[in-house]
Order: structure tokens, then sequence, then C-alpha cells
């Protein structure tokens, strides 16, 4: 961790000078801000002034040296600062989290455009940083982490809006219809499957399913793991939730019991080949709801964003939340359950959780890197 260190009465040329400088956790001078600092104090800025920048970049090194670099093993060198990064620090950390006025997030700007200027003057940067240096002003926008909470709930289904809004309008009457439609979106919001997902070769192979739910009442699991082929060919074991668990053992040893495909397949046992199925079908439930309640433009914009592709979404914040219920890490079990690529994916849903949960006590531990969130969110969310 860096902190400040006075030197006092430092000999250059015939002055004295005094001036504040950076060191880190064994007292050895920083480069950078140190070099900057004293540069300083030799253009003839008062103490006052030397502290104030020598606090402001404290902190700001500080943040960096939690911050993982472009290797795990290395913090985030200041070189490397991203302009999201740059407003997550602004944003996320010094306005939302440690809660300073706008005016000290302001000095805290000038303290680092200045400090930017000097590296690359001086050649610290092979080239200028061209950070935007916005921050979000309280007095015409609220809190970012009601901006935060208001932007995922738009995106995020609650278990109850799932039952009354989705499964409750599933149009087709015909039962067997109905049943695997109803377990198809159960797949997405109790599983994490994507529409593709439902239709890939051997993902819903009813003999693989029977192998794992046996006909014995007795021994239905509560949840079990279902091994399937995903993006690009990638396989992974998601963990199906026990209310899709229980839907699938009676559809497969009820309607489908003399059938051997897949559980996604036609009243002749032949099965489903459109990928967008899932998502006619999920977009067909909100029509459905839309035409038979009076919403406010608002909402009904908002239910037209979704598509079957949110259901996962869900299953990714839901199953952050079992974890930490069950003592387990999320950042393990959640990406293994997602076959997340990036560890930055099941990173957002972590934070989302936090949100959508109130988990203040995760949000202040955000390292740099995630408290790009306080200002990137729609971007980083919508890309998942």
């Amino acid at each position: 961790m860096a902190d400040t260190v006075l030197v006092k009465n430092f000999k250059y040329g015939s002055r004295f000078l005094n001036f504040y400088c950076l060191v880190d956790e064994n007292e050895r001078p920083i480069f950078a801000p140190c070099l900057f600092l004293f540069q300083t104090a030799i253009s003839g800025q008062d103490l006052d002034t030397s502290k104030a920048y020598a606090f402001d970049l404290k902190s700001f090194f500080n943040i960096l040296s939690q911050s993982s670099g472009k290797s795990k093993e290395d913090h985030l060198d200041f070189r490397d600062v991203s302009d999201a990064q740059m407003d997550g620090y602004l944003n996320g950390y010094l306005l939302f989290q440690k809660k300073l006025s706008t005016n000290s997030v302001q000095r805290h700007i000038t303290t680092l455009r200045t400090f930017y200027e000097f590296s690359y003057k001086y050649g610290l940067l092979e080239k200028s940083n061209s950070y935007s240096f916005e921050i979000d002003s309280s007095e015409n926008k609220t809190t970012m982490l009601e901006q935060a909470t208001q932007t995922f709930h738009q995106m995020y289904i609650t278990e109850d809006e799932f039952d009354e809004i989705l499964l409750s309008n599933i149009t087709t009457s015909d039962p067997f219809l109905r049943e695997r439609d109803e377990i198809a979106l159960k797949l997405g919001y109790y599983a994490g499957l994507r529409t593709e997902e439902l239709v890939i070769n051997d993902n819903l192979s009813l003999v693989k399913l029977r192998k794992q739910l046996p006909k014995v009442t007795k021994n239905i699991p509560q949840a079990f793991y279902l091994t399937i082929k995903g993006k690009n060919g990638v396989t992974r074991k998601t963990l199906v939730d026990v209310k899709v668990t229980k839907a699938i053992h009676k559809f497969i040893w009820g309607r489908l019991k003399a059938t051997n495909s897949t559980l996604m397949c036609q009243k002749s046992g032949k099965p489903l080949k459109d990928v967008n199925h899932g998502t006619a079908l999920f977009r067909r439930s909100i029509e459905q709801y839309l035409n038979n309640n009076a919403l406010e433009a608002e909402d009904v914009k908002a239910w037209l964003k979704r598509s079957y592709h949110v259901l996962r979404k869900c299953y990714a914040t839901n199953s952050v939340s079992f974890c930490y219920e069950s003592n387990l890490d999320p950042r393990i079990f959640v990406s293994r359950w997602l076959g997340h690529a990036s560890s930055e994916t099941t990173e957002d849903y972590i934070i989302f959780e936090a949100l959508l949960n109130k988990r203040l006590e995760l949000l202040t531990e955000l390292n740099l890197e995630n408290s790009t969130f306080a200002t990137a969110y729609k971007n980083k969310f919508n890309k998942k």
C-alpha cells in the first residue's frame, strides 16, 4: 500500500525544497508520482498543493495495487489504465463507494489530469492518455446504486414474474405442447440453457435423462447435473434446480414414456430443430401477457426488450445467491455451471446480485476493474 512522506529541506541547486512523495509498503519511493511531486516543488508549488497532490495520488495508486494488471500476479500499472477503468475509479470508487462530494472528485480529476500530462511530457508514457474524466453529478441524477439497480431490474425477472407472466401465458392449449414448453422456459430460468441449447443433439437425450432421473419416484433427486454442449462446442455441467427436475421427471415418464428421442420433440417424437424455439416461445408469452394487461408505456418497453436469453441471466444471478446460501464460492461454481469463458462475466453477476440484494459489504470490496460497473454496467451487462 502506498503512503505519503514529507521530504524536508531537499537541496536542489541553491534552493532547499519541501514536498511530499509517495512510497510503497517497503518505504521505497514510487518513481512516477515521486518525480511528478518533485517537479511541482521545483516549479514553485507550495507545500499545501504538494500535500493535496500526494493525497490524491496515494488513493489512486492504492487502488492500482489492488487491481490485476496484464498478468494476474502483477498489479495494474498506471500506464495501462483504460478510460472505463478511470471512470470506474472516479465514479465507482470515489463518488459511490467513498461518497466524496462532486467538488472533491473534481479535485482528484485535476490531480490525475496534471499527473498524466506530466508523465507524457517527460516520457513516462508512450502516448497521451485521452481520458474523459467525467463524473455523474448527484444534482441531476439519482445515486449510482439506484441507477444500476433500476437498470438491472429491467433485465431481471423474479420467480413470481416468471410464473405469472411467462408460464401462465403460454399460448398453446394442447396439453403435450404446453408441458413441453413450460419445461423449455424452466430450462432457461432454472438451468441456464440458451435457446439453441434446447435443440442441440444429445443435450436433452431421453436416454440420458432417464438414467439420471429413474422412474422410481422415491429417488427423484432434488437437483442434478446436466451435461450441456453449448456455445462454440464447449461442454459444461450445469446444476438443474429441483423446480425443473420434477417437471422433467413427470414429462419423460408420462407423456414421453413411449418416446426415445429428446425432451424437446414434437408429439410424434420427432426432435425439434428450430434453434429459435425458446426465443419464439418467450416472445409469444410476453405478447399474450401484454395483450391481456394494461401496462404503462415504460413497462411495455421494458418487457419487449427482454428475450429468452434473459432467463439465463436470471439463472446466473440466482446461482450466485445459491452459492452464498450454501457457502460456495460463486466465482468457481457459477462459472462452471454457466460455462463462462471469462471470469469477468461471472464477476458481472456477482456484482449485480450484490446490487439486487443490497450486499453492501461486497460492493465496498470491488477493485478498480470491477468498480467500472458504477458507470459502465449497462454496456458490460448487455454484452453477455
